[in-house]
């Protein structure tokens, strides 16, 4: 999965999925910690359209029948995460995407 994050709102985007990966990893839930375990997110070193960063979202091994969509992963985890929304992802650019199974 791929994200595309303007370049003034990356360690906006990179402080909350810190947040969200720790929230996975101290969740009582046993499918959100192998989601901690499986997730990677790389930044790219090229910029991509529209000079934007590009993000690639590596599962591996996908939960599943989880969803991994951004909007999903905020709205489901926010308590975890503090309660509050999330500055500038309220759309991202991704589609909501569950792991083949």
């Amino acid at each position: 999965m791929f994200s595309l994050i303007k370049p003034d709102k990356t360690a906006d985007f990179e402080a909350v999925l810190a947040r969200v990966k720790e929230a996975l990893g101290k969740s009582s839930d046993p499918k959100r910690k192998a989601q901690a375990l499986s997730w990677r997110v790389l930044k790219g070193l090229e910029t991509g359209p529209g000079g934007n960063v590009v993000y690639v979202w590596l599962l591996d091994p996908a939960v599943k029948d989880e969803d991994y969509g951004h909007g999903s992963q905020i709205r489901g985890w926010r308590p975890e995460v503090g309660g509050r929304k999330e500055s500038g992802f309220s759309r991202p650019p991704t589609s909501h995407l569950r792991p083949p199974h």
